[in-house]
């Protein structure tokens, strides 16, 4: 991980375990990866997997659900990007499967476009904690998610 004023640690200072993770999330989301798992997150952003559970739990989120959310992020990004379909990119290998997703992710995109981060962060079923959404959304639109902007 890059050390200075992009590094995980100084963006935690102050923020609890809730911004904890949304910075977790939002780091893993940059890097334009594809996540499936705890581990593959963990390995992204130079934590454990053991951690990112850990802060998922102290902050009343479930971890396979933030991996899902992760997912659809990184997804709705790229795909604002690159100018394709957030569905294309999830790469699931059967219909049923990315079908399931798209029910609790809600729809990713509306009228032919790739819905904002702020839609997503309201119509998805994931994590229903405000704080980190909230974080979320600040730390993508605020320019902290270079890639996005």
């Amino acid at each position: 991980m890059a050390d200075g004023a992009g590094s995980l640690g100084e963006r935690w200072v102050g923020g609890g375990r809730p911004h904890r993770v949304a910075v977790a999330i939002v780091r893993a989301a940059e890097s334009g990866i594809l996540i499936s798992t705890m581990s593959e997150w963990g390995a992204t952003i130079g934590a454990a997997a053991r951690t990112l559970r850990m802060w998922c739990c102290a902050s009343g989120i479930c971890a396979r659900d933030a991996t899902r959310f992760l997912r659809a992020l990184t997804a709705i990004c790229g795909a604002a990007k690159d100018e394709v379909d957030p569905a294309d990119l999830l790469d699931f290998a059967e219909r049923r499967t990315l079908t399931r997703f798209l029910t609790l992710s809600g729809p990713l995109t509306k009228g032919g476009q790739v819905v904002s981060v702020a839609d997503f962060c309201r119509q998805q079923q994931f994590i229903r904690h405000r704080r980190i959404l909230r974080d979320i959304q600040r730390l993508v639109t605020d320019g902290v998610a270079t890639r996005f902007t």
